[in-house]
């Protein structure tokens, strides 16, 4: 349904529908470990907003199971929270995934 609505309103934009739907269904696939290694970082579920537990979402899933190399990951990552999150959101985000990081 995500998937689907999200071709629908950005039809007109330069989106690769496939890599994200290939994400999403990862995610859902995934979504059990990935709660868990975000719990490991000792990071509450409820503690965190919607925008930013979507990017840690997607990054851990894309360093695990992905084709992109971490550091494209946790730049891309950066750049979606600088634009889509609260301005000092990106440093919670690049904290995070750095600890996730040396994990791993």
């Amino acid at each position: 349904k995500i998937i689907k609505q999200f071709k629908e309103e950005h039809k007109t934009k330069k989106v690769d529908f496939k890599m994200f739907a290939s994400s999403m269904k990862s995610i859902e696939k995934n979504k059990s470990e990935i709660e868990d290694i975000i719990s490991s970082l000792d990071i509450k579920n409820s503690s965190i907003e919607l925008i930013d537990k979507s990017i840690l979402y997607f990054a851990i899933n894309e360093m695990l199971f992905g084709g992109l190399d971490k550091p494209v990951t946790i730049d891309e990552s950066l750049r979606l929270s600088k634009k889509f999150s609260s301005p000092d959101s990106y440093k919670f985000i690049n904290a995070s995934l750095d600890k996730f990081l040396k994990t791993i």
